[in-house]
């Protein structure tokens, strides 16, 4: 028998994971991110994309081999807690991992912040009805309550809106290809303005929306214990996922830019939702509402898969003590972590309060993200000593993770170069994390020391 996507109740095989890492990366944010990577390097901006690809692929073996080692659901949290399980920072272990976890989730704050402003912002350009914010609330509010239900119903959803994402996105690219649209053949030549020469100074400019245009693949992770033969599963799915993003990444924006010049055309490239005035230039009213409904599927699909992965790391530390045990509940019917997704609901919407820039919120969040990075690449090193008897159903060479951490320092450096107040922003969010984590576990470990103290004079 074939292999489906859902075994055993809610269990799921490398569709689902493909579908999940897919679901992330194809988001609003990434269509509205590559156009205006295009607008401003050109076709030059494929340097950036190909760094960006390069840091994911080293992502996906270190996330690949980290979860399967420990297959649970707490991701960061639970690599960074079984990281410094023993020797000389063991006593600090518990903190750590809290505060990696906590961290990781404080920057979902921006991501979705900038994802839900993407697609709020095409829908009303393309609807012109209502406002980004009620837009927004509308996503989430859908996207949560998609989520209550399991993750059977999240993903099965999920493989219908990444269908509908990557259909447009290469319906765009094919339509420059092949002459099918309202502005003419393709040139050559407006391809090769972009490279002829390259403005190095404009690709490093670009360097994160390059590396956003794949960040997320990880965002399968979360999801191993309810993955059927993960060893196996996870990898592929995430390698399909990543391959899948460069193609279609690559197909629509050298279709694209083969028709309408990004260097005369370069106010259209840019902005929250420039995909839908590209798409009405290529196909008409028709084609900005396709954008649009893209957009709209994009930026569900991004909330539906972030509601089904973030809340499970709060869950995985409340159930151990790491967080407040009210996040540790999930309903018993759809095994579903009600009041983590709230929660998490909640710290999506904050920080569209206080910018409505796609790229600043972009470029604030990635920041943050690059810093996990070098996390758990550091992390997989350190394991390969401090946990050398673990089995390993899936792993590569540790220069390899190597490799990944200086790529990683390489775009923090050129991508902000002159902005480097994001890195701190990026620190200080880190530091809350941390800081959180820390009071609530040293309350929780004293509290835990009282009791045996009092059984024991008992």
């Amino acid at each position: 028998m074939a292999e489906t996507d859902v075994d055993n109740g809610n269990k799921i095989g490398w569709p689902g994971i493909a579908a999940a890492a897919v679901g992330l990366v194809v988001a609003s944010t990434t269509f509205a991110g590559n156009f205006n990577g295009w607008g401003v390097a050109g076709s030059a901006y494929i340097f950036a994309i190909a760094v960006g690809f390069a840091i994911n692929l080293f992502v996906l073996w270190a996330y690949s081999e980290l979860a399967t080692m420990f297959p649970k659901n707490g991701q960061i949290f639970e690599f960074t807690k079984q990281g410094f399980s023993k020797g000389r920072f063991s006593g600090w272990g518990r903190r750590l991992a809290a505060g990696a976890g906590t961290s990781y989730w404080l920057i979902f704050g921006l991501v979705f912040s900038a994802e839900a402003t993407a697609g709020a912002s095409a829908m009303v350009s393309t609807t012109g009805f209502g406002s980004t914010i009620l837009w927004i609330s509308g996503i989430l509010l859908l996207a949560l309550f998609i989520n209550l239900f399991g993750i059977k119903t999240s993903m099965t959803i999920e493989l219908l809106l990444v269908a509908v994402m990557i259909g447009v996105r290469v319906l765009l690219g094919l339509s420059g290809f092949t002459g099918f649209n309202q502005v003419g053949s393709w040139q050559l030549s407006y391809i090769v303005t972009g490279l002829s020469p390259i403005e190095w100074g404009a690709v490093f400019s670009v360097l994160t929306l390059g590396f956003w245009a794949f960040v997320g693949l990880e965002f399968a992770t979360p999801l191993v214990e309810e993955t059927r033969n993960p060893g196996k599963n996870i990898p592929k799915g995430m390698l399909i996922g990543v391959l899948t993003i460069l193609a279609m990444g690559l197909i629509m924006g050298f279709g694209v830019m083969g028709v309408i010049n990004p260097a005369t055309n370069t106010d259209v490239y840019t902005g929250n939702a420039p995909q839908i005035a590209i798409a009405g230039m290529l196909l008409g009213s028709p084609g900005a509402a396709l954008a649009g409904l893209a957009s709209f599927a994009a930026t569900l699909g991004s909330v539906n898969v972030s509601f089904a992965a973030i809340p499970r790391i709060v869950q995985s530390m409340a159930e151990e003590g790491y967080w407040p045990e009210l996040f540790a509940w999930e309903h018993p019917e759809y095994n579903s972590p009600w009041p983590a997704t709230v929660l998490t609901a909640v710290l999506f919407f904050i920080p569209v309060l206080l910018s409505g820039s796609v790229v600043e919120l972009i470029n604030a969040a990635t920041v943050v993200w690059l810093l996990a990075y070098v996390w758990i690449f550091a992390l997989a090193i350190k394991m390969r000593a401090s946990h050398s008897t673990v089995e390993r159903p899936f792993s590569v060479p540790s220069p390899i993770y190597a490799g990944g951490i200086l790529l990683t320092l390489f775009v923090l450096w050129r991508a902000y170069e002159g902005a480097y107040n994001l890195i701190a922003l990026g620190i200080g969010i880190a530091l809350v994390g941390f800081v959180f984590s820390t009071i609530w576990v040293a309350v929780t470990e004293a509290e835990e020391t009282t009791v045996s103290a009092s059984t024991a004079d008992d």
